[in-house]
């Protein structure tokens, strides 16, 4: 079976190549999928996701190994299928949706522009495929969030609109990268919950980037454990959360047990 994405040994780095942030990491996530990337900050897990969809912040740079899509190598697509690829191919779900979403559009605007690589062009249908997608990460009045800014919505109400954006243009892969971190426990669990409900529902395959280890046990079937760059651990995430062979593992999990 072919990978919906692979790193094959890929390392970044600053673009002076004084410094190696990614260190040779190797992973590949198959059709359907649900992978954890856990590690402390600074581990450079949300740089591959990043890399993975050629947003990578100026001054940081691949230095060697490659990114698969597909089985066909990222290196080796134009800036035009890159930018195709975001959203049709990949879809990202950001840490905190305020700053991920224009502040000066309206939501159906925006959530409009997720349909643009899609075979969905009418108006009319646009309309109603927002509309449907809201509903279904349970926004109660679609038809009012669609004529609303980002600002006049909720943190919870700007997630589940991040989701929907998302979900509209069906990817193949969803990146979420602490998608639920700046939430209060309740709504944590309720946005998880659909995110899982509607990636399932789509077939998509799943790389959770999250320090909650707890999330990771009970909702991923792979995890792949980063310190500084280096991949330390990777398996079956019940198997290498209750007994960790790494001693980075080890020390996350006991710092987690502490935190509960």
């Amino acid at each position: 079976m072919t990978a919906v994405l692979e790193f094959k040994n890929f390392s970044l780095s600053l673009e002076d190549a004084q410094e190696t942030l990614v260190h040779s990491f190797s992973l590949a996530i198959q059709p359907g999928e649900r992978v954890a990337l856990v590690g402390e900050s600074g581990s450079g897990k949300s740089l591959l996701a990043r890399a993975a969809l050629g947003l990578l912040p100026d001054g940081i740079a691949a230095r060697s190994g490659e990114i698969v899509l597909n089985g066909k190598a990222l290196s080796a697509c134009s800036a035009t299928q890159i930018q195709q690829i975001r959203g049709s191919k990949i879809g990202l779900v950001f840490q905190e949706p305020l700053t991920a979403l224009n502040p000066a559009l309206m939501v159906g605007t925006q959530l409009r522009e997720c349909l643009r690589f899609t075979a969905c062009e009418n108006k009319a249908e646009q309309y109603e495929r927002c509309i449907g997608m809201l509903s279904d990460v349970q926004i109660r009045n679609p038809r009012q969030v669609l004529r609303s800014y980002p600002h006049q919505l909720s943190g919870g109400m700007r997630q589940r609109v991040m989701l929907a954006a998302v979900m509209l243009a069906e990817p193949e892969l969803i990146i979420a990268d602490e998608p639920t971190t700046a939430l209060d426990v309740i709504v944590q669990q309720e946005i998880m919950q659909l995110l899982l409900s509607l990636s399932e529902d789509l077939g998509s395959a799943l790389m959770l980037i999250t320090h909650d280890l707890a999330l990771v046990a009970e909702n991923t079937q792979r995890i792949a454990v980063l310190e500084q760059g280096h991949l330390r651990e990777t398996g079956d995430s019940q198997t290498v959360i209750s007994a960790p062979s790494h001693s980075y593992t080890q020390r996350l999990i006991k710092a987690a047990n502490r935190q509960v």
